[in-house]
């Protein structure tokens, strides 16, 4: 608790806080085959991005977090297009998944990860 955080404050982080942990492991259960029920729509968007970051070998923290590595970026930007491509998300919302980013670094990551998937073939 910070000393200008209300009661109210700290009650609300602690329930985000508590929501994206139990997404995690939902996340990453399913994933690995150990779900008995298949994610709901609104699942989709971190089964994506757990997804990824084993397919690739980084971490989900690297992924969401403020590294602002070429590497990390790199990646980033890619999941970024998958979200775009897989999901019906507006740009706003990738954001808040992926760290609370603002929709013009979505949309510049995607760019980006265009850019590269074109210069790759």
């Amino acid at each position: 608790m910070t000393p200008s955080e209300t009661w109210e404050q700290m009650k609300a982080r602690h329930a985000r806080e508590e929501r994206a942990c139990l997404d995690r492991i939902a996340s990453d259960a399913y994933c690995r085959g150990q779900a008995g029920a298949a994610p709901s729509r609104a699942d989709r968007p971190m089964q994506i991005i757990y997804s990824y970051a084993r397919e690739a070998g980084v971490s989900v923290d690297m992924l969401r977090g403020g590294d602002r590595t070429q590497r990390a970026c790199r990646h980033r930007h890619e999941v970024m297009l998958r979200l775009k491509e897989q999901t019906d998300l507006s740009l706003p919302a990738i954001g808040r998944l992926l760290g609370g980013r603002d929709h013009t670094t979505i949309m510049n990551g995607i760019e980006r990860a265009k850019a590269k998937r074109e210069a790759a073939q």
